[in-house]
């Protein structure tokens, strides 16, 4: 009795089904929803041009609790995207967005897998009076200088690694971000001007004070002239490298650490 009570069960479903129209079967499907962005550009200062494996993500996050790492809302990755200022779209739910919350954008460039530029601050987005386009200004991630600001100690000059002058003080270069270049070269300061696009550096007329000094290796004269000779510069990392207009290597120098002090005879040079 058992047996036949369930045996009808499946003849009994199949007999709804067949006898149920399409208003009752039908599922009511969501309303689709209008997906909403928020635009924008990712640069950065320095002239340091972007390879062609370079990738850039761009996330919306809700940054509302101070105590909890940020939850990502979307987020964008641009491939290859050229030069900066990058243009960015990125697309979101408005259904999850409250309100009462904070929502920030961030952004970083990776170069060769490793961030190389990174939003350092928050950059508001869509409540509490912030708006859906954005200008993201990112700065070097930590490993990264920064050509400008930055006490270059040179390395090398046209390959050669001994640097040491006689009172063991490498020569060293700054680039200031109002145009203004300083440095000391291994006996004297020097001061000038330099203007900067695309990678491309030229140097003004250096002004040297006039000590003289035992320099059996001409350090001087040549940090000079390698200095006179570089038309392009990339920074990489930690180092700067300066080039001829054929791309040949003349000069490198290396980022001296925040807790190294600059060298004594460097001269800070201010413009007009």
């Amino acid at each position: 009795m058992h047996r036949l009570q369930l045996g009808l069960i499946p003849f009994l479903c199949l007999a709804l089904i067949a006898c149920s129209g399409p208003d009752d079967t039908d599922p009511v499907m969501p309303e689709v929803l209008e997906w909403k962005s928020i635009t924008g550009t990712v640069s950065y200062r320095e002239r340091i041009m972007l390879t062609p494996a370079a990738i850039v993500t761009v996330s919306l996050e809700d940054v509302s609790r101070a105590d909890a790492p940020a939850i990502i809302i979307a987020k964008h990755i641009i491939e290859a995207p050229g030069q900066v200022p990058v243009n960015f779209e990125l697309m979101y739910n408005p259904a999850i967005i409250d309100e009462r919350m904070s929502y920030s954008v961030r952004a970083t460039i990776y170069e060769g897998g490793e961030a190389y530029f990174i939003t350092d601050m928050a950059y508001p987005a869509l409540t509490r009076g912030a708006g859906d386009s954005i200008e993201l200004a990112l700065v070097p991630a930590a490993g990264n200088s920064s050509f400008f600001g930055t006490n270059w100690e040179l390395s090398s000059i046209r390959g050669e690694t001994e640097m040491l002058t006689s009172n063991e003080q490498k020569p060293n270069i700054m680039f200031h971000t109002e145009g203004g270049v300083s440095g000391f070269s291994g006996c004297n300061s020097y001061t000038g001007q330099y203007t900067e696009a695309d990678d491309q550096l030229e140097l003004g007329n250096l002004m040297m004070t006039m000590k003289a000094c035992t320099d059996p290796a001409n350090m001087e004269l040549r940090l000079m002239q390698a200095l006179n000779e570089s038309i392009n510069y990339k920074v990489m990392g930690n180092q700067l490298r300066t080039y001829t207009a054929e791309q040949e290597e003349l000069l490198i120098f290396n980022a001296v650490t925040a807790e190294k002090a600059a060298p004594a005879n460097a001269v800070e040079s201010t413009s007009e």
